[in-house]
């Protein structure tokens, strides 16, 4: 049987052949989650014998736990692996067949560009963990930008003047927007109520959303609708328990009301996805790709939302979009084209890239 520094030098050397670049990182991911894989908690103490019981698990509540050891030998000594120390601490420790034979299976998927998250099911974006699929887009530390500036705009409404908040995430995905900005102890702990609504087009992808909403404790919080785009609130739907009355009379009318809505859209050109084609082909593309230079679905929305500015005055509306840096310019074109009378912002990321339009109308 192989030790498990034989292991990771081998999957390490398969990942780079395969020319992935976060190879030993990836190597080590896997092997991990396949260690703690449908291990039962036990109450049996740590041994002191270099067990790692510090952090959790992926999608695991609770703290360090004893389990049956993934390893053979010493006697049947049991371990639980948490972090990656454990396996530069015990390089010796050989692996069972069972978990070496899925372990190759995740390598061999690996080294087909799949994405590591997508091969776990699982990724972590703004400090929590969000079920992923073949559905849905891998979340992006690019977008937890985003939710930091919807989380400020909720918490700084004061409650003498802005008796509830509407926040609508249109192409929701996996959900991550609504779920992180709700989970924030400073949006849930303030006295505001944050009606909080969550649209995709895909039906796949939104139940991919009600798992990870569920997951937070947030599921009775987030309602999630099958929309292009703001289209139920143009047409509203019976069926959806979208009334007219409840959109579009005083629920999103007068001062005592914000509305913020949150679009992480598809912005990638036809062009940028076949140069990054080998990065992204495991995706949806629908999820990825639009036309007019990546900004078609972002000029629709501006459209949607110029109508209702038109037919529901005084609607307030603060709006967050999420762009690639050299879309600026086309991107502030169209703003002023549907939104003419809108004030725009736009904020730069750590790395000093334009990353997010701000937009008050």
């Amino acid at each position: 049987m192989l030790k498990i520094c034989q292991i990771l030098n081998w999957a390490t050397e398969e990942l780079k052949k395969a020319k992935i670049e976060s190879a030993t990182i990836d190597a080590e991911l896997l092997l991990l989650d396949v260690l703690n894989k449908n291990n039962k908690p036990l109450s049996i103490p740590a041994r002191t014998t270099g067990v790692v019981q510090s952090g959790r698990s992926p999608l695991r509540k609770g703290r360090g736990i004893a389990a049956p050891s993934p390893f053979e030998g010493e006697g049947g000594v049991r371990y639980i692996i948490l972090d990656k120390t454990f396996l530069y601490a015990h390089p010796e420790k050989t692996i069972n067949k069972r978990r070496l034979t899925k372990y190759k299976k995740f390598i061999a998927r690996r080294s087909k560009n799949e994405p590591v998250a997508y091969i776990l099911g699982h990724k972590e974006f703004f400090g929590l963990d969000f079920i992923v699929n073949k559905n849905t887009l891998i979340p992006r530390p690019e977008t937890e930008m985003m939710v930091e500036e919807a989380i400020k705009l909720v918490s700084k409404c004061p409650v003498s003047k802005c008796q509830e908040t509407v926040l609508i995430d249109v192409g929701t995905g996996s959900g991550c927007i609504p779920v992180s900005v709700l989970n924030k102890s400073q949006v849930t702990s303030y006295k505001l109520r944050v009606t909080t609504l969550a649209t995709d087009i895909s039906a796949k992808a939104l139940a991919v959303a009600k798992k990870n909403a569920k997951l937070h404790g947030l599921d009775k919080k987030i309602k999630f609708i099958k929309s292009d785009l703001l289209n139920f609130l143009c047409h509203p739907e019976p069926r959806l328990g979208i009334q007219k009355s409840f959109f579009l009379d005083s629920r999103l009318r007068g001062n005592d009301m914000m509305v913020i809505i949150t679009a992480n859209l598809p912005y990638l050109s036809k062009k940028i996805y076949r140069q990054n084609y080998q990065g992204l082909k495991f995706e949806p593309r629908q999820a990825l790709v639009a036309k007019n230079n990546g900004l078609d679905l972002y000029e629709k929305l501006l459209k949607q939302i110029s109508i209702l500015l038109v037919t529901h005055y005084p609607l307030h509306i603060t709006i967050l979009f999420e762009l690639l840096p050299f879309q600026k310019p086309a991107l502030a074109k169209l703003i002023k084209k549907h939104l003419p009378e809108a004030s725009v912002k736009f904020k730069k990321d750590l790395t000093g890239k334009w990353r997010v339009a701000i937009i008050r109308n």
